[in-house]
């Protein structure tokens, strides 16, 4: 399935709309309950608040995934992304993650961090392959954390995945 990426400030109000109903997997929509809101909190605050925002489109015009960083005061940004159990990974979007998605939300950028689910796998895995590291959270999530300009501290307790 080919996909385009949609700039949130480049939306119409219609995709917008659709994107903050999207049914998202299973696993998402948990990680967001967890967090205390409704997966139109969690889709709508993050596309209002982020900075840099992306939608992934299908070819009939559907939602399948949006993705951003929300910068914070203190200086670290908050990277997340929302998908739908229809939204397909292929080499050719997880080439284009790395060489262009991933460099364009570093722009500007010292700190990443946000947390998942201990047993989101899959998610974990994609990001260990950018680079991210991990600590425990709690019981239920893990950390995930990236200094962006490469400065890292021996004394973090960051263990592998």
């Amino acid at each position: 399935m080919n996909y385009t990426l949609v700039d949130k400030d480049d939306a119409s109000k219609k995709l917008l709309k659709k994107t903050t109903k999207m049914k998202l997997k299973e696993m998402d929509q948990l990680e967001v309950e967890y967090m205390g809101q409704t997966s139109v909190e969690a889709l709508g605050g993050g596309i209002a608040n982020s900075s840099y925002c992306k939608i992934i489109v299908d070819t009939q015009g559907e939602p399948q995934a949006v993705f951003g960083v929300v910068d914070t005061p203190a200086g670290y940004a908050i990277p997340w992304l929302l998908t739908t159990s229809e939204h397909r990974i292929t080499k050719e979007w997880l080439k284009h993650c790395k060489n262009v998605i991933y460099p364009e939300m570093c722009d500007e950028r010292k700190m990443f961090t946000n947390v998942c689910f201990k047993d989101n796998h899959a998610t974990k895995r994609w990001l260990k392959w950018l680079g991210f590291r991990f600590q425990r959270f709690d019981d239920n999530c893990d950390r995930f954390l990236m200094d962006v300009e490469g400065i890292t501290s021996d004394k973090d307790e960051v263990y592998n995945v």
